[in-house]
């Protein structure tokens, strides 16, 4: 009797379980697939959800959310998330899917997709440096100016060095000063660099020439020649004048590039006739100079092109001579230029 009840208990325990089984949901799921996976910020992904175990005919709907980030969709397996403004590195986007049938009975599954982000590209600036002018005389300045950019739209900062001289400023302008260089270049390198703190660099070179020397100045040539030893040709050279001449004309010579200005001086009131006080005068000054001239074309052979006449007023009669080397200015301010067609020479020459 125990053993037919034993029985029937075994039996009526698993067709309890045999319909209790029958009786309950089948197992669903959803699967999430980013599509793609990886993409810059500000690029668009798609995620897609495929549906596992839910019976045929039924109407499912969608619902999606994200860790980050703005996920759009119209109720469809297909949601669209908006990347803009994501920070590099991983996100999790969410999606639910359910059935249509009453909340007691209805079926429910959720999947979850990572996307990532990806570091975007960062691009070093780039820079060019500029030097105005790039040659200047030792003293003078230089405009530096530092010209930068940046693909990446960042910030920039500027730094210049120089190898000599001193090179200051600001920004992306500076200046260097050359006094006391010698001749050569100098060397200017820059950097720039972003707030990333990735960095160009260039550089550039300045020629320094130091500045020609002055020109020696006009120089008065030995002793003047005076012309009143002799009060009857009281225009015409002397032993002594003449001696002087030879060795100005040697001083010509060796500086073939120098010129001479001759400048005879006298007081034309002193030699006015007293009875004819209106009578036209001897311009002894420039009949010394002409005279002086003339000697030492006629007998050094000095070009003639390289003497200028002068006259000026003094109480002595005499001539002053002047060497005037290549280059060199002299103050005539006070001088009057002979007009040498008006003044002919007196060769004469007899030697007192």
């Amino acid at each position: 009797m125990s053993v037919r009840h034993d029985l029937f208990v075994l039996f009526l325990v698993v067709g309890l379980s045999l319909g209790c089984m029958a009786l309950s949901s089948p197992p669903v799921s959803a699967v999430c697939t980013a599509e793609p996976p990886a993409a810059y910020a500000g690029a668009t992904i798609a995620v897609h959800v495929t549906p596992v175990g839910f019976p045929p005919l039924r109407r499912l709907t969608y619902t999606y959310s994200s860790t980050d980030g703005e996920v759009t969709a119209d109720g469809s397996s297909t949601g669209i998330i908006n990347t803009t403004g994501l920070r590099p590195g991983n996100h999790n986007v969410s999606s639910l899917v359910s059935d249509d049938r009453e909340p007691k009975h209805r079926l429910v599954a959720s999947c979850q997709a990572s996307i990532t982000i990806k570091e975007p590209v960062k691009h070093p600036p780039a820079m060019h440096v500029r030097v105005e002018p790039e040659a200047v005389n030792s003293g003078d300045p230089v405009t530096v100016t530092a010209e930068g950019f940046s693909r990446d739209n960042r910030s920039l900062t500027f730094h210049c060095i120089s190898n000599r001289g001193a090179l200051a400023g600001s920004g992306s302008h500076f200046v260097l000063n050359t006094f006391g260089l010698d001749s050569g270049t100098v060397k200017i390198d820059c950097t720039v660099q972003d707030d990333r703190a990735l960095s160009g660099f260039a550089s550039t070179e300045v020629t320094i020439t130091s500045p020609p020397p002055p020109p020696p100045a006009a120089r008065r040539y030995g002793e003047p020649i005076c012309f009143r030893v002799d009060k009857r040709h009281a225009t015409r050279l002397d032993n002594v004048g003449k001696a002087i001449l030879d060795r100005f004309a040697d001083a010509l010579v060796a500086g073939p590039s120098a010129t001479a200005v001759i400048v005879g001086y006298d007081d034309a009131a002193e030699h006015a006739p007293k009875r004819y006080p209106k009578a036209r005068l001897v311009d002894r000054a420039a009949q010394c100079a002409v005279n002086t001239k003339a000697y030492l074309v006629d007998e050094k052979g000095i070009d003639p092109r390289r003497i200028e006449l002068r006259t000026a007023a003094e109480e002595t009669q005499q001539v002053i001579l002047w060497l005037v080397p290549a280059g060199a200015s002299m103050d005539t301010s006070s001088t009057v230029l002979v007009d040498e067609s008006q003044v002919k020479p007196v060769r004469r020459n007899s030697v007192h």
